[in-house]
């Protein structure tokens, strides 16, 4: 059995192995048909200062203007229950 390094050497193989339409997995990948939304998605990311995964924005959105999220707070990394727990409480008190 490959490792899944080694699987990652071959995307078509890991997948099958997934159990996903492989046809179309290819044809998504080779035509790079998510390629601008995945950039611009990254680029957010970096702006927001979200730089690695799981990683977790809280925040509460304005009531005057809902375009608008106030109190943002980010959390990194696979945390405990009380971290998040900790960032919620403060959120909801703005």
């Amino acid at each position: 059995m490959k490792s899944k390094q080694d699987a990652l050497k071959d995307l078509s193989s890991y997948a099958k192995e997934l159990n996903l339409n492989v046809n179309q997995f290819e044809d998504c990948l080779n035509t790079g048909k998510y390629y601008d939304k995945v950039r611009k998605n990254i680029a957010l990311a970096n702006k927001l200062g979200v730089n690695g995964v799981p990683s977790f924005i809280i925040g509460t959105v304005d009531k005057t203007d809902p375009r608008k999220v106030t109190g943002i707070s980010i959390i990194r990394g696979a945390m405990p229950i009380g971290n998040f727990q900790q960032e919620l409480d403060a959120a909801l008190l703005q």
